[in-house]
């Protein structure tokens, strides 16, 4: 099975943009709790107003069961006090 990289363009609220990052941070044990491997944050450099949130899966499984859970729902409700997003992509991490 090979690893998951998920990658959503997030979009800090207004005002919530320190929030937001400190959240991500502060939310990540819970994730790797089920099975992400890292994230990453990254800004844009030609916009500033640019993000993107990758992850990194251990494998769909462990993604799946997360997406299933009650920390999962949790966190996803938390989330809207302080982005929005895009569609997520997916892919198959080759190693």
């Amino acid at each position: 099975m090979s690893k998951l990289a998920i990658i959503r363009r997030i979009h800090l609220l207004p005002g919530r943009e320190e929030d937001g990052i400190r959240w991500l941070s502060e939310t990540a044990p819970t994730r790797r709790q089920a099975g992400q491997l890292s994230q990453l944050l990254l800004k844009g450099q030609i916009d500033p107003h640019e993000y993107q949130w990758v992850q990194i899966w251990s494998d769909d499984r462990s993604y799946a069961t997360w997406r299933a859970s009650p920390d999962r729902s949790r966190l996803a409700a938390e989330r809207g006090r302080y982005m929005t997003h895009e569609p997520t992509r997916m892919y198959d991490l080759l190693e």
